[in-house]
């Protein structure tokens, strides 16, 4: 069966398309294995990234917006679960590996975006928390 429905995903141009509420399998392997999701919100709004992962695995993400056809990272590598604030039609990167990197696993890491929150205020700010 196939562990990883995500590849290839192993660049921000191969970043595979997740949207808000979805949940997708994806596997961190072999050693090193980074995957990369890419996200356009239609609200500013609080995420919550998630995943259920094999207890070997320390899943962590590092955001990043896109400017100007660029992709500029927003704060640091963060381990899940974290919220973050997006902002509506903004598109965003978000790449995914295990904190150390000598780990992998063969086993499916769930790998989930959901909507906390919605913001009404149009000045909400990108910003990792």
């Amino acid at each position: 069966p196939e562990i990883d429905t995500t590849e290839p995903d192993n660049s921000f141009n191969q970043a595979y398309r997740v949207g808000v509420n979805d949940t997708v399998k994806t596997a961190i392997f072999p050693m090193g294995d980074t995957d990369y999701f890419s996200l356009t919100p239609e609200f500013n709004s609080t995420l919550r990234v998630a995943a259920k992962h094999p207890k070997d695995l320390r899943p962590e993400i590092h955001l990043y917006e896109e400017v100007d056809f660029e992709q500029v990272p927003v704060g640091k590598w963060q381990e899940l679960p974290v919220n973050i604030e997006v902002e509506a039609n903004q598109k965003y990167y978000i790449r995914l590996h295990s904190k150390p990197d000598n780990s992998a696993s063969r086993e499916p890491v769930l790998f989930s975006v959901s909507q906390i929150s919605k913001k009404t205020s149009e000045a909400a700010a990108a910003v990792v928390e």
